[in-house]
């Protein structure tokens, strides 16, 4: 049986430098490793994502890319 799929996630940039991002789970909060106060959350579906999301949220619970 073949399905869609439509997976959400959360993106945070970073505040001294908007073109970092970090995407995580919906729902999820920022991993303990990044300082919250540091990240802002945008609104969802403003910013790309990278190729990968899936696969590095999947590995790690995060993926952390720069947007050019």
């Amino acid at each position: 049986m073949n399905a869609t799929v439509k997976t959400e996630y959360d993106v945070y940039c970073l505040k001294t430098d908007p073109t970092l991002r970090i995407a995580v789970e919906g729902g999820a909060r920022l991993p303990a490793r990044f300082k919250a106060v540091d990240w802002k959350p945008m609104a969802r579906g403003t910013s790309p994502l990278h190729s990968d999301v899936s696969r590095d949220i999947g590995a790690k619970g995060y993926c952390y890319f720069r947007v050019e």
